[in-house]
């Protein structure tokens, strides 16, 4: 069942790192394009620390635009205290260990986690970049409808521009390739309000995830943005039906 995240609870936090390039600081992890990064300076022992304000429900954890090699040891932690050391024997209340996947790293818990302060921690010694970089995190809950998306579509984009010569030379300006995706669901009447609640936040220019298949989130999670506004229609009578189309970030 596809999984719509799009209410970024990190996104209203304050961040601070181990480490940051001045040129990369941890800030970056918060803006809406994900290339805009946070780099630390060291691979060793590095972490990201998200004060929430207050304790808030979180089930679902996203990494995106990560360079953290398969063999690093990444940790998400969550504690009511700022110095993650308020369990007996001085250990954080959540140390969950993360599988690190190829770009996208994905977590969701079975019951949600309320705790006001979080913590990535990455330790990748062998990396050769010298550094270890977050494009985007997510930390926050999903929502699913009452059915399954019933038409999909999927469609390769250059928007690269092309132009000849009088001479019949070609020349261009090449641009980032991405993917247009489209859905189509049978829309319940217990689900427009749902619907509209993620509409109403992003919009056309905020950007959020989805998951297609989370029994299989590394390789079906998409960071998106609307490229129109979602249509409904009614093909069938009495039975309402909802597209979107998106584009994944670039």
């Amino acid at each position: 069942m596809i999984r719509f995240l799009y209410d970024n609870l990190l996104d209203d936090g304050t961040l601070t790192a181990s480490s940051e390039d001045s040129e990369f600081p941890v800030t970056n992890i918060q803006h809406r394009w994900h290339t805009r990064h946070w780099r630390s300076t060291g691979v060793a022992a590095e972490y990201v620390t998200c004060d929430l304000g207050a304790p808030k429900d979180i089930n679902s954890l996203i990494v995106k635009y990560h360079n953290f090699q398969l063999g690093a040891t990444v940790h998400i932690l969550a504690d009511s205290a700022a110095t993650f050391d308020s369990a007996p024997g001085g250990l954080p209340e959540l140390d969950v260990i993360l599988t690190v996947t190829t770009e996208t790293i994905i977590y969701n818990w079975s019951s949600a986690k309320t705790y006001q302060y979080w913590r990535l921690t990455i330790a990748d010694a062998g990396n050769p970049d010298g550094y270890v970089r977050v494009g985007r995190m997510y930390l926050g809950t999903y929502v699913s409808p009452t059915y399954n998306y019933k038409d999909r579509q999927e469609t390769y984009v250059d928007p690269s521009e092309k132009t000849y010569s009088t001479g019949g030379q070609v020349s261009g300006e090449e641009e980032t390739h991405y993917t247009e995706l489209s859905y189509t669901f049978l829309v319940l009447a217990a689900d427009k309000a749902t619907f509209k609640a993620i509409f109403d936040e992003v919009g056309i220019s905020k950007a959020f995830f989805i998951c297609e298949d989370p029994t299989s989130a590394a390789t079906t999670t998409y960071y998106v943005q609307n490229l129109e506004p979602w249509q409904y229609s009614y093909i069938d009578p009495g039975k309402e039906w909802l597209t979107m189309i998106l584009e994944t970030m670039r």
